[in-house]
């Protein structure tokens, strides 16, 4: 439930009083509004969680300070309690007041080093639980600077805009943050420092051909059965990710009139099935939806409840399994180049290409693009879109129109 009330309008609705003067507006039936409001949250916001009610309990008392304060520039200091004016012209300027409000908290957001987190005074990567509580407190300590106002009579503009912006900026960055598929996303990308759209490196017709080779599976002595080598690593939010390689694609260049292709790389990239098991339930749930939407990039395994992506990249299973790996490699490998951000974006704009893992100038692990992986990894997707490429060892001419299908046992099909 987010009950967020209009309370601009609630404070100048009209109680049992003379329908001559309803379209007028005090400052003694504006503070008896007020009270009547205030007397009446708990039960109007009945079922609500003690959060919702505290934003509105503020939002309240923002929206009564800024009317009280427009009704004093309108009849004076000094005016008489039952002195009256147009309800029309202080509700108008109320809400013009609050909209400049929410245009100066949109104006910090749009900085370049805005972030949701330092406007709610925590670390990047913080759990929501505590992002909950932080935002709790920084409320009630604006309600409590708010009361004192009140209790003053301290009806200053300035002060009053600044207290809204502050309240439009927390509540929005809250609302943000609680949003998991924006929470993951600008998690993820803070361990990034690459683009993972590089279509740009696309060029069609970079080979001859492309091909596919299903992936070996390793023989187990116990029992003789074959089994595949699964890659298992948790990121920094403890989601399960699970990697297991299901193919070799390579590519063949430079053919001569004769047909014969004079250069041949039949494992230039691997293919990979990336299985993520997300331990928030909410993102989990939020997840699986994406999956069963039309044109869905990804799909869900149900019997392990979790997210799975078909990638390619080159991974180098003995270094990753050596006891003497940098472990920030580690986390550098699942936290970025196996996050849902970038093979999300992959397989929408790289045909699944993640990149590989590099070390920059200063020693600090990154994500480099082949342009030649790309190509391959485009051209592979789209010859399975056109179910030239299933499971099992594939040859597809791509360097004329007619797009012909080879086995490798059985020859030209």
């Amino acid at each position: 439930m987010n009950l967020k009330i209009n309370y601009i309008d609630s404070l100048i609705k009209n109680g049992l009083g003379n329908v001559k003067t309803e379209h007028l507006l005090s400052i003694r039936k504006l503070d008896e509004r007020y009270k009547v409001l205030v007397d009446s949250l708990g039960t109007k916001l009945t079922g609500t969680s003690p959060l919702e009610k505290l934003e509105n309990t503020v939002r309240l008392k923002l929206a009564y300070l800024s009317m009280r304060s427009i009704l004093l520039d309108s009849l004076g200091e000094n005016a008489d309690a039952d002195k009256v004016v147009e309800k029309s012209i202080i509700k108008d300027i109320a809400k013009q007041e609050e909209y400049e409000a929410k245009e100066k908290a949109e104006i910090i957001r749009s900085r370049v080093d805005h972030s949701a987190y330092k406007d709610l005074k925590v670390q990047r990567q913080t759990p929501m639980e505590t992002i909950k509580s932080n935002y709790f407190q920084q409320l009630k300590t604006l309600e409590e600077e708010l009361d004192n106002m009140i209790n003053d009579q301290n009806y200053d503009k300035e002060a009053i805009s600044d207290l809204q912006s502050l309240f439009e900026l927390i509540s929005e960055s809250y609302t943000m943050l609680s949003d998991p598929l924006y929470k993951l996303k600008v998690d993820e990308k803070d361990f990034m420092g690459f683009n993972p759209n590089q279509e740009k490196l696309f060029v069609p017709g970079n080979f001859a051909d492309i091909s596919y080779v299903p992936a070996l599976k390793t023989k187990v002595d116990k029992n003789g059965e074959e089994q595949i080598t699964v890659l298992s690593f948790d990121n920094f939010q403890g989601d399960t990710t699970q990697v297991v390689k299901t193919g070799e694609l390579g590519f063949g260049r430079f053919r001569q009139r004769s047909g014969k292709v004079t250069y041949r790389d039949s494992d230039f990239l691997d293919e990979y099935l990336v299985m993520k098991y997300y331990a928030d339930p909410k993102l989990r749930a939020e997840r699986k939806k994406l999956t069963q939407q039309e044109g869905a990039l990804t799909q869900w395994d149900e019997t392990g409840d979790r997210e799975m992506f078909r990638i390619s990249t080159n991974i180098n299973y003995n270094l990753l399994n050596s006891p003497d790996v940098d472990p920030e490699y580690v986390k550098y490998y699942v936290n970025a180049l196996l996050s849902t951000y970038n093979m999300e974006e992959a397989i929408k704009h790289n045909g699944g290409y993640v990149g590989n893992i590099a070390l920059t100038r200063d020693g600090e692990y990154t994500v480099k693009h082949d342009r030649d992986k790309v190509c391959l990894a485009r051209e592979i997707s789209e010859a399975r879109r056109k179910n030239l490429i299933q499971n099992r060892p594939s040859l597809v001419r791509i360097d004329r129109r007619r797009k012909d299908e080879f086995d490798f046992e059985g020859g030209d099909r």
